[in-house]
């Protein structure tokens, strides 16, 4: 069995401190950026790598195949570690007029960079 790791690089990914892996608090705008550039990173990864299986730990990682082209999909494999949490995200902290008129499911896909 050979492993190789992949580190993704961007300045966004180097705001979080090394105590904590993942930024907080999750119902920020900054945050949920966070995990779509993550997400849409990993999904790049997925179309170039093209895995036998994609096995993502926890939901803020179960986005990437949704970014994967349709003739590049991946058997994905997920796992919840925080069955408290569930990856609930709160979208009522988008409080400007142009976010109040948007149903809260389009509002995560504009924030996420994903289609209808």
């Amino acid at each position: 069995l050979r492993r190789v790791w992949y580190l993704l690089g961007h300045e966004m990914f180097e705001e979080r401190s090394r105590r904590q892996p993942y930024p907080a608090p999750l119902t920020k705008l900054r945050v949920l950026r966070y995990f779509s550039l993550w997400n849409q990173a990993v999904a790049a990864l997925l179309e170039d790598l093209q895995p036998d299986v994609y096995h993502c730990m926890d939901y803020h990682a179960a986005v990437a195949p949704l970014y994967v082209s349709q003739n590049a999909q991946v058997p994905t494999i997920l796992v919840l570690h925080n069955a408290d949490y569930m990856g609930v995200l709160e979208t009522d902290f988008i409080n400007d007029r142009f976010w109040k008129t948007v149903p809260a499911l389009r509002r995560l896909s504009l924030v996420f960079n994903l289609k209808r």
